[in-house]
């Protein structure tokens, strides 16, 4: 039985606002993963549009679709054995700056016959997008540990006895 001279510890579990006000790191990389998404989705959205005003065809759109998922199935198991291999900071970089250069070629699609640019720096954008995360992962799950054991991560204690 619990102690009743003892007061329980109360402490309530963070909320998302207190959580980002209070851990700098993690604030850090919240942000930079909201620019980096909002990034993707008008990356997405503009490639749809093109497409959709070069051709005028939902099929041409469909092509995309399947040429956003085909990197995770050639380049999905590829990526972990070469993020165990290498330095994951290098492999990060150069798939970055890769992945940078390779968005610049969208630029250079003006006809609806060079539809095939399109598709094939897709496979590549995303080739290269799938081998930087996979370096990321160990480094967001530190991140993810350091903050939840981090106060403001920890639930109050049950009420019931302590065993």
């Amino acid at each position: 039985m619990a102690d009743s001279s003892t007061p329980l510890e109360t402490t309530r579990p963070a909320g998302y606002i207190e959580l980002i006000r209070g851990n700098r790191s993690f604030r850090q990389v919240w942000l930079g993963q909201v620019v980096s998404q909002m990034g993707d989705w008008f990356d997405t959205i503009a490639l749809y549009t093109i497409i959709l005003n070069l051709t005028g065809s939902g099929r041409a759109v469909g092509l995309l679709l399947v040429a956003r998922f085909v990197p995770s199935f050639v380049f999905g198991s590829l990526s972990g054995v070469v993020a165990d291999r290498f330095s994951r900071r290098s492999i990060i970089i150069v798939s970055d700056l890769l992945r940078a250069v390779v968005v610049l070629g969208f630029l250079f699609v003006r006809r609806a016959d060079q539809l095939w640019i399109v598709y094939l720096l897709t496979v590549l954008q995303l080739g290269c997008l799938r081998f930087s995360s996979r370096p990321r992962l160990p480094l967001f799950l530190r991140l993810f540990l350091t903050v939840s054991s981090s106060p403001l991560m920890r639930s109050p204690p049950s009420p019931g006895p302590q065993c």
